[in-house]
């Protein structure tokens, strides 16, 4: 069965001005999340993969709470994703399926699938995410590549129980906690995907 994905007309952007690259979650924005959700709907990914007009909002949780900074970790060749492969990201994000509507906050119950498939979280302290542990930062629209124009980035930080986490799936190396100047270091900045960039940029600001 083809996986359906929850999408939302792009032109619900347009009552937030020129919304291009990252932008933090300010009171301008308090409605929109109400606005996508009310807009939106699910349909198969095959689709809406090439359609800009429907925009495909994937939660985007960075994990922090050990050290200033946050948890940097790379994809391996064995993931889905080809272009991020070999690519260190701070972010977990996937789209949402209809399995996420559970009659709560949708986005969230999102980001806590996401991030339970990614990560394992170990040590005396651990436990599972749950959708009330994210906190919204901002969101991402970028229409620079044809992938990037067709989906739309919700920002969340996740603050970690536990300094232990280990990937939770074959295509998914930790690399550790890393600290606001390392994140800005060539070494791990130029090895960023494009979303990961945006959100440390927001970070080091």
């Amino acid at each position: 069965m083809e996986e359906e994905v929850l999408v939302f007309p792009a032109k619900v952007l347009h009552d937030y001005y020129d919304f291009e690259g990252f932008h933090a979650n300010t009171p301008v924005y308090k409605n929109l999340l109400r606005d996508i959700r009310e807009s939106s709907c699910f349909m198969p990914r095959s689709e809406v993969e090439d359609d800009p007009s429907l925009l495909q909002p994937i939660p985007y949780a960075y994990v922090y709470g050990w050290k200033p900074g946050a948890l940097v970790y790379e994809r391996n060749k064995s993931g889905n994703e080809a272009r991020l492969h070999n690519r260190y990201s701070i972010g977990v994000g996937g789209h949402i399926n209809p399995v996420d509507d559970q009659g709560g906050n949708i986005f969230t119950m999102a980001a806590t699938r996401e991030l339970i498939e990614e990560f394992r979280f170990v040590g005396d302290r651990a436990r599972n995410p749950q959708p009330t542990d994210f906190n919204i930062r901002g969101f991402i629209r970028r229409t620079d590549t044809p992938v990037n124009s067709v989906h739309f980035g919700i920002i969340y930080a996740f603050a970690s129980p536990t300094e232990q986490i280990e990937g939770a799936s074959s295509d998914v190396n930790v690399v550790g906690w890393r600290s606001l100047d390392q994140l800005r270091t060539d070494e791990i900045y130029s090895r960023l995907e494009d979303w990961s960039r945006d959100v440390v940029d927001f970070l080091c600001r």
